[in-house]
């Protein structure tokens, strides 16, 4: 549990073209995450 103890408290958004990643990111990191075709192509 020390990722939790770590965690920001202010809020951290992702950007992902993966709504499964999202769900991810939100339950292991509570990461407000946007999904957006566009992610996949900002390189």
């Amino acid at each position: 549990m020390r990722a939790a103890r770590e965690r920001s408290e202010a809020p951290i958004l992702s950007l992902t073209h993966s709504m499964a990643m999202a769900r991810r990111l939100a339950m292991v990191w509570v990461v407000h995450s946007i999904c957006s075709v566009e992610a996949a192509n900002s390189r």
